[in-house]
């Protein structure tokens, strides 16, 4: 789920050429375990596509 949306209306190119449509910008919050421990990850930044057929997690520095 995207917390602290907010709406947009921008493009980006994807990796393969390909234009995406971005609608809103936010926050996921992953949970997860490490070593029998519970991590909690919040990725900022979060683009949301509503065209796009899969989820991607891409991370550029």
């Amino acid at each position: 789920l995207l917390r602290n949306a907010v709406d947009c209306n921008e493009q980006y190119r994807a990796a393969n050429g390909d234009l995406i449509h971005v609608v809103k910008k936010g926050t996921v919050v992953l949970r997860t375990i490490v070593d029998s421990n519970e991590v909690i990850v919040d990725l900022s930044d979060v683009y949301y596509g509503d065209d796009l057929p899969d989820n991607i997690i891409s991370y550029g520095i």
